[in-house]
Protein backbone atom coordinates (compact mmCIF):
# COMPACT_ATOMS: atom_id res chain seq x y z
CA UNK A 1 0.00 0.00 0.00
CA UNK A 2 1.55 3.27 -1.19
CA UNK A 3 1.54 6.37 1.62
CA UNK A 4 -1.80 7.99 -1.24
CA UNK A 5 -3.74 4.30 -0.65
CA UNK A 6 -3.45 5.04 3.20
CA UNK A 7 -6.99 4.66 5.00
CA UNK A 8 -7.54 6.61 7.76
CA UNK A 9 -9.53 4.44 10.05
CA UNK A 10 -9.57 6.27 13.88
CA UNK A 11 -10.05 10.02 14.05
CA UNK A 12 -7.08 10.38 16.41
CA UNK A 13 -4.85 9.95 13.69
CA UNK A 14 -6.83 12.28 11.46
CA UNK A 15 -6.69 14.98 14.12
CA UNK A 16 -2.92 15.01 13.86
CA UNK A 17 -2.97 14.75 10.35
CA UNK A 18 -4.95 17.72 9.61
CA UNK A 19 -3.93 21.29 10.03
CA UNK A 20 -5.84 24.27 10.04
CA UNK A 21 -5.57 26.41 6.71
CA UNK A 22 -8.33 28.46 6.75
CA UNK A 23 -11.57 29.79 7.88
CA UNK A 24 -13.98 30.78 5.24
CA UNK A 25 -17.52 32.26 5.37
CA UNK A 26 -20.59 31.06 2.96
CA UNK A 27 -23.45 33.39 4.68
CA UNK A 28 -23.72 35.88 7.31
CA UNK A 29 -27.08 37.65 7.47
CA UNK A 30 -29.84 39.06 10.29
CA UNK A 31 -32.73 40.48 9.64
CA UNK A 32 -35.26 42.33 11.63
CA UNK A 33 -38.22 39.84 12.78
CA UNK A 34 -41.17 41.39 12.35
CA UNK A 35 -43.57 38.90 13.41
CA UNK A 36 -42.17 38.69 16.79
CA UNK A 37 -42.11 34.66 16.71
CA UNK A 38 -39.13 33.40 18.60
CA UNK A 39 -37.40 29.96 18.90
CA UNK A 40 -36.58 28.38 21.73
CA UNK A 41 -33.49 26.88 20.18
CA UNK A 42 -30.92 29.14 21.84
CA UNK A 43 -31.64 28.46 24.80
CA UNK A 44 -31.15 24.82 25.01
CA UNK A 45 -29.82 22.82 21.78
CA UNK A 46 -27.52 25.08 19.24
CA UNK A 47 -29.80 24.03 15.76
CA UNK A 48 -26.47 23.52 13.71
CA UNK A 49 -26.53 21.25 10.43
CA UNK A 50 -22.90 20.33 10.15
CA UNK A 51 -21.61 19.02 6.45
CA UNK A 52 -18.14 17.84 6.00
CA UNK A 53 -16.35 17.38 2.72
CA UNK A 54 -13.34 16.00 1.65
CA UNK A 55 -11.56 17.38 -1.48
CA UNK A 56 -10.93 15.14 -4.86
CA UNK A 57 -6.80 15.18 -4.21
CA UNK A 58 -8.08 13.63 -1.14
CA UNK A 59 -5.01 16.01 0.57
CA UNK A 60 -7.92 18.80 2.39
CA UNK A 61 -11.04 18.63 4.51
CA UNK A 62 -13.99 20.93 4.56
CA UNK A 63 -16.34 20.74 7.38
CA UNK A 64 -19.21 23.77 7.04
CA UNK A 65 -21.41 24.56 9.73
CA UNK A 66 -24.56 26.82 9.44
CA UNK A 67 -27.19 28.01 11.85
CA UNK A 68 -30.03 29.89 12.14
CA UNK A 69 -31.36 31.45 14.94
CA UNK A 70 -34.67 33.40 15.36
CA UNK A 71 -34.68 35.39 18.45
CA UNK A 72 -38.02 37.86 19.45
CA UNK A 73 -35.62 40.97 17.80
CA UNK A 74 -33.75 39.05 14.58
CA UNK A 75 -33.72 36.33 12.29
CA UNK A 76 -29.86 35.51 12.53
CA UNK A 77 -28.44 32.65 10.00
CA UNK A 78 -24.61 32.02 10.26
CA UNK A 79 -22.66 29.62 7.42
CA UNK A 80 -19.02 29.04 8.21
CA UNK A 81 -16.08 27.16 7.43
CA UNK A 82 -12.91 25.10 8.64
CA UNK A 83 -10.46 24.13 5.84
CA UNK A 84 -7.92 21.50 6.98
CA UNK A 85 -4.52 20.59 4.81
CA UNK A 86 -3.86 17.05 5.48
CA UNK A 87 -0.08 16.49 6.02
CA UNK A 88 -0.58 13.42 3.16
CA UNK A 89 -3.29 12.59 0.82
CA UNK A 90 -5.28 10.05 2.37
CA UNK A 91 -9.00 8.89 2.45
CA UNK A 92 -11.14 9.53 5.06
CA UNK A 93 -14.24 7.28 5.71
CA UNK A 94 -17.60 9.28 5.96
CA UNK A 95 -17.23 7.57 9.92
CA UNK A 96 -13.52 9.50 10.78
CA UNK A 97 -15.24 12.59 9.16
CA UNK A 98 -18.26 12.82 11.53
CA UNK A 99 -15.45 11.68 14.46
CA UNK A 100 -13.33 15.00 12.99
CA UNK A 101 -16.21 17.54 12.39
CA UNK A 102 -17.69 16.55 16.64
CA UNK A 103 -14.60 16.26 18.13
CA UNK A 104 -12.05 19.06 16.56
CA UNK A 105 -13.54 21.09 14.22
CA UNK A 106 -16.60 22.29 16.27
CA UNK A 107 -14.02 24.04 18.56
CA UNK A 108 -12.50 25.73 16.20
CA UNK A 109 -15.37 26.80 14.71
CA UNK A 110 -17.64 28.07 17.49
CA UNK A 111 -15.88 31.40 18.58
CA UNK A 112 -16.10 32.31 14.53
CA UNK A 113 -20.25 31.48 14.87
CA UNK A 114 -20.25 33.24 18.37
CA UNK A 115 -18.38 36.45 16.92
CA UNK A 116 -20.77 36.21 13.86
CA UNK A 117 -23.91 36.31 15.86
CA UNK A 118 -22.52 38.76 18.33
CA UNK A 119 -21.04 41.28 15.43
CA UNK A 120 -25.01 40.75 13.26
CA UNK A 121 -26.61 41.59 16.82
CA UNK A 122 -24.43 44.91 17.27
CA UNK A 123 -25.69 46.34 13.89
CA UNK A 124 -29.01 45.79 14.20
CA UNK A 125 -28.93 46.99 18.03
CA UNK A 126 -30.80 44.08 19.21
CA UNK A 127 -29.68 41.45 21.93
CA UNK A 128 -27.38 38.43 20.59
CA UNK A 129 -28.87 35.30 20.96
CA UNK A 130 -27.18 32.52 24.00
CA UNK A 131 -25.17 29.77 22.52
CA UNK A 132 -24.27 27.26 24.79
CA UNK A 133 -20.86 26.74 25.64
CA UNK A 134 -20.28 23.64 24.01
CA UNK A 135 -21.94 21.62 20.74
CA UNK A 136 -23.05 18.53 21.68
CA UNK A 137 -23.88 16.67 18.42
CA UNK A 138 -27.12 15.75 18.37
CA UNK A 139 -27.21 14.32 15.02
CA UNK A 140 -24.99 12.87 12.54
CA UNK A 141 -23.28 15.48 10.04
CA UNK A 142 -23.69 15.28 6.20
CA UNK A 143 -20.58 13.44 4.68
CA UNK A 144 -20.15 14.67 1.04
Amino acid sequence: MTDLDIVVEEANRLIGAAQLEDIVYFETSVKRNESAVASDDAAGELPVEVKVAQSESLDRLLVRISVEITSPAAIFRVDVGAQFLLAEAIEVSPEVRTAFADNSAMGILMPYLRESLLSLAARLRVPAPLLPLRHSPTSQPKAS
